[in-house]
């Protein structure tokens, strides 16, 4: 994937990355971090969540390194069937300027399911990490 020229990016603001504030709500985020440039990451991020095995909704912020999701999951005939309800998450990405040049990528879920929102984050992260330098920070680690 080429990184994207677009001019419509150079006007957005990107936010710092604070180091008191950052996972206060473990069970409703997570981040990796990057030194991509920000266009790149969000391309990628962007193709990922279309290629997900899921009905998306992508709304990207006009002002600042952000963007949001929601990801309803496919069903297979067999839950179709058996009536099984959907699975689904609403979910906040940013970008936050770490250092010049790291960057974060936050992930928060703002609604529905957290074991849905944990496994599209794992996919997103895979999907990074195959593409940009990925670190997992030291604080998420277990």
């Amino acid at each position: 994937m080429e990184e994207s020229k677009d001019e419509t990016f150079s006007n957005l603001k990107m936010d710092t990355f604070d180091t008191n504030t950052f996972n206060v709500r473990p069970t409703k985020s997570t981040a990796v971090f990057s030194y991509y440039e920000p266009q790149y990451i969000f391309a990628l991020l962007v193709d990922a969540i279309q290629n997900m095995d899921g009905d998306s909704e992508i709304k990207r912020d006009e002002k600042k390194w952000k963007l949001t999701f929601q990801l309803i999951k496919k069903q297979n005939d067999e839950e179709l069937k058996n009536k099984i309800p959907t699975e689904g998450c609403k979910v906040t990405c940013k970008l936050l300027r770490v250092d010049e040049e790291q960057v974060c990528v936050e992930f928060s879920r703002t609604q529905g399911s957290s074991w849905f929102f944990f496994d599209t984050c794992k996919q997103l992260k895979e999907a990074l990490s195959g593409q940009a330098p990925i670190e997992q920070p030291e604080q998420l680690k277990h």
